[in-house]
């Protein structure tokens, strides 16, 4: 079975942990790049074009793929799964219940098909 053939197979459940997964480890080497700049900084005040060019350079493929999203999935990936806002109901700014469902739908299958796929 290939990698397409077994993603398809996968509940909505195993999908969104896997979109979770993916999330929580870029979080945490976002946090690991933050604090290697820091000491290359040392401790001074300003920045170093280098290191920030540098990190231009190295985009994540996680961030290329929310850049390449439809908008309003990369809006659902990154309100789900990276900010995680306290107020539960925060796609009614944005979509009914039902749309926002069906989106969160096609984002984490979107999501999944460039990442994995």
């Amino acid at each position: 079975m290939n990698n397409k053939e077994y993603l398809l197979k996968l509940t909505f459940k195993e999908k969104k942990q896997l979109v979770q997964n993916a999330c929580f480890f870029y979080k945490k080497v976002k946090q690991i790049k933050t604090i290697i700049n820091l000491k290359a900084r040392g401790t001074k005040k300003e920045t170093n074009p280098k290191i920030d060019e540098y990190d231009e350079m190295n985009k994540s493929i996680f961030e290329h793929i929310l850049e390449n999203l439809e908008p309003v999935y990369s809006l659902i990936i990154t309100k789900v799964f990276l900010e995680k806002p306290k107020e539960e109901t925060w796609y009614m700014d944005y979509f009914s219940k039902s749309t926002f469902y069906k989106r969160q739908h096609e984002a984490i299958d979107e999501f999944i098909n460039m990442f994995y796929g």
